[in-house]
């Protein structure tokens, strides 16, 4: 959903077929999404760099919206809202509850870079948090990968 050319094209490509679209957008605090990053380097080895993370989340909120904004008056077209992480209770909301979320965002962050620089930082804490739980002298292998996640 971070490119809204090809997130446009597929809806209109559905629309010319026929078909109505739905599309429900997962939104999880940067912070919790950054600890299940980490948390998946650690435990299967798999990891993605903290920019690509931050790049996507950021985007993707601006994609969906712009094209909520495109669709509005088109009944065949529904957006909705999904909150994930801790205290989320798995209702579907409007799209709509997600635009306080990015102005507070917007706010916080001036510009994509600076959140760029934040994620950087939550990945860091939390492998500095993780290490220290763990042996700090003797990092485990998976912790040693996770350490790719990187800038």
């Amino acid at each position: 959903m971070s490119d809204q050319s090809r997130a446009r094209d597929r809806i209109d490509l559905a629309l010319a077929r026929g078909r109505s679209v739905q599309v429900i957008y997962v939104f999880t605090p940067i912070e919790q999404a950054v600890r299940w990053l980490v948390e998946r380097g650690i435990r299967a080895g798999r990891s993605v760099a903290s920019a690509a993370v931050a790049r996507s989340h950021w985007q993707s909120q601006a994609t969906v919206l712009a094209l909520a904004d495109r669709y509005r008056d088109r009944p065949a077209v529904r957006f909705g809202l999904l909150v994930n992480g801790l205290g989320a209770d798995g209702r579907l909301r409007p799209i709509d509850d997600l635009r306080p979320l990015r102005a507070a965002a917007d706010r916080r962050f001036p510009d994509q870079a600076s959140f760029q620089r934040y994620v950087a930082s939550l990945v860091r804490q939390e492998l500095r948090e993780r290490q220290q739980d763990a042996d700090p002298a003797n990092p485990s292998p998976e912790l040693e990968r996770s350490l790719q996640l990187g800038d």
